[in-house]
């Protein structure tokens, strides 16, 4: 049985999940910019990555990026 399955969401929201999980550890580990970080994650623009980061985590890909020193974003 998929993933996705066993946690009962769709195919694409567990795509973007999975995404978005991979952006905030390369945003958190690497120096690469916002938008190669798009690029390697899947996301077909850095406009789009963007809006998807903010919907879900609250903050802008920058904003995570240079505010990883406190708060909700260290435990992710």
């Amino acid at each position: 049985m998929p993933v996705y399955e066993e946690i009962h969401i769709s195919p694409s929201a567990y795509l973007k999940e999975y995404r978005l999980q991979m952006a905030c550890t390369m945003l958190r580990n690497t120096s690469e910019t916002i938008t190669t970080v798009s690029q390697n994650c899947g996301f077909h623009s850095a406009s789009y990555f963007g809006k998807v980061f903010r919907s879900q985590m609250g903050c802008t890909p920058y904003e995570f990026k240079n505010k990883i020193g406190g708060g909700k974003y260290n435990e992710l």
